[in-house]
């Protein structure tokens, strides 16, 4: 029986045509995955099912659900239908929660406003809801900001369910997440639509994650679906040359020229130890708890390392100590043969001048009341010694045609700029000062499959003219393949295992990177 049809479906945003004609159908208990872009229309053609576009929109075609069109219903009878037969699980748990409320007070919310519960009762529907998706041990007086990011989008997954919907949209739900905590996420999901009999319409796009979970695959591109066809038969069935780029991009390995006879370690941790102090009640001694714990790394000139574990694992901890950003409790950080110490000035700027990091999200890494090319030169200052405008505004330039930007955006502000593109200015920001490391700490895990694949060729080109060091921190496994020498495996603080990438991911050691390689998506080969 077929749940969901999308008929001809035409949305305009202050006039300009936003989906074009979208034809789509979901049955019932079915999983389809629709994939596409960054402005490609997939959540815009999300909050038209759910009647929540914005006011300036219009809205044209049929949106029929359970044989009822949605686009003639008034908002009193949306206002029913929302939660109760369709559960929308949002992309981002953090902004769709209430941070001024419990978790369980928020899940409650639905049971009230949909069975006429009261509170009380409310509330151990609530706790039930918990557990059933996986959150047993968590109580329900948390607030959003004390749960993991797995535990908040386990709450809005919860929200969703809550009064069993016939169907549930989820829009881009395991985006953030590391691949183990994902994993679990797009489990969850499979065995609620299983159980329950709902259909789920799958937004993302990571086609492998789509591909892992879904009966049926619709590619979106500006607006329109431009394949689709069931899962297994759509990799060898691709007709459009968009879904086909889609493919090989998310399959992408840049080509890298890697000397292979690296010399002797120029940057080496030893034994580094980082300890967050975490209060305990009633006692006047805090808790510490080892973040890093006995960590050595060395990393040579040229080559690519990475760094990978489960969120919490330490990497970004482990990270800010080598930069010198956070204290070590114990260990030694040598830099070109010299011991440093991050504590003293002249160590430090040192430290920061021949390493530097591409942040995870650069939009919140750039001052958003200065200009680009203000934020790529102010280390001239700090860390070179005092330089002319005239050689500043040159430099700027000369950096941003190295990543593929022209000068005029130096004028320009963070907002100003799409992902891929402030992308590419953090990585000018981080070659300013010619470091001989850079550090790179989920650089493309927010960013399109082609994006990411055109940041990844322009990391490489890079390596390959400056003979510049990196170290790859991610969830990614296939990130490591495809731009790694070595890798270490980071589990709770502690490196667990380390070796050649191409060794490590075909031939795993510890259970633990066993458990990393099984969770993590993979495409079929075509």
């Amino acid at each position: 029986m077929t749940l969901l049809v999308l008929d001809h479906l035409v949305c305009t945003l202050d006039g300009t045509e936003i989906l074009h004609g979208v034809n789509l159908r979901v049955k019932q208990g079915e999983i389809v995955g629709l994939v596409g872009e960054s402005g490609s229309g997939k959540s815009m053609t999300a909050l038209a099912i759910m009647q929540l576009l914005p006011e300036r929109a219009q809205l044209w075609g049929q949106i029929v659900f359970d044989g009822r069109d949605l686009t003639q219903t008034s908002e009193a009878e949306m206002c029913a239908i929302r939660g109760r037969d369709i559960g929308l699980i949002f992309q981002e748990p953090m902004t769709a929660l209430n941070p001024l409320k419990t978790v369980a007070d928020q899940i409650a919310e639905t049971f009230m406003l949909h069975e006429g519960f009261a509170y009380a009762n409310a509330l151990d529907k609530a706790r039930a809801a918990m557990d059933r998706v996986g959150l047993e041990d968590i109580p329900a007086t948390r607030y959003p900001h004390e749960l993991s990011g797995g535990q908040r989008q386990r709450i809005v997954i919860a929200m969703a369910i809550a009064c069993h919907p016939k169907l549930i949209i989820a829009d881009e739900p395991t985006s953030a997440l590391d691949v183990t905590t994902q994993a679990q996420i797009l489990a969850l999901l499979r065995e609620i639509t299983r159980e329950s009999g709902a259909a789920l319409l799958l937004i993302s796009h990571d086609l492998a994650v789509v591909a892992s979970m879904a009966d049926r695959i619709a590619v979106m591109k500006d607006g329109r679906i431009v394949e689709e066809s069931a899962t297994r038969t759509f990799f060898g069935a691709m007709r459009d040359p968009y879904a086909r780029a889609l493919y090989e991009a998310s399959v992408h390995r840049p080509v890298r020229h890697t000397d292979t006879r690296f010399p002797t370690p120029f940057f080496v941790a030893d034994d580094c130890t980082r300890l967050y102090r975490k209060p305990r009640l009633f006692r006047a001694d805090p808790l510490p708890v080892r973040a890093v714990d006995k960590v050595s790394l060395a990393i040579r000139p040229g080559e690519s390392v990475g760094l990978v574990g489960e969120s919490g694992s330490g990497k970004s901890t482990l990270a800010r100590a080598l930069l010198g950003l956070d204290p070590l409790d114990a260990g030694t950080i040598t830099l070109d043969g010299v011991r440093l110490d991050p504590t003293r000035k002249q160590d430090r700027l040192l430290l920061r001048r021949k390493v530097q990091m591409v942040f995870q999200d650069p939009y919140s890494s750039f001052d958003p009341r200065r200009t680009i090319g203000w934020s790529i030169a102010e280390a001239l200052g700090h860390l070179t010694g005092p330089v002319a405008e005239s050689d500043r505004m040159q430099r700027v330039a000369a950096l941003l045609a190295q990543v593929e930007l022209t000068p005029d955006f130096a004028a320009r502000y963070p907002h100003e700029m799409s992902g891929g593109q402030r992308q590419r200015a953090a990585i000018a920001r981080a070659l300013m000062t010619d470091p001989e490391l850079i550090v790179l700490d989920e650089p493309v895990s927010a960013l399109d499959v082609s994006i990411r694949a055109r940041i990844l060729d322009l990391l490489a080109e890079l390596q390959s003219r400056r003979a510049v060091a990196y170290l790859f921190i991610t969830h990614d496994l296939s990130l490591l393949r495809a731009v790694t020498d070595r890798t270490l495996v980071m589990q709770k603080g502690k490196i667990v295992e380390d070796g050649a990438t191409s060794d490590l991911l075909d031939r795993p050691q510890h259970a633990y990177t066993r458990a990393l390689i099984a969770a993590s998506p993979d495409l079929p080969r075509i």
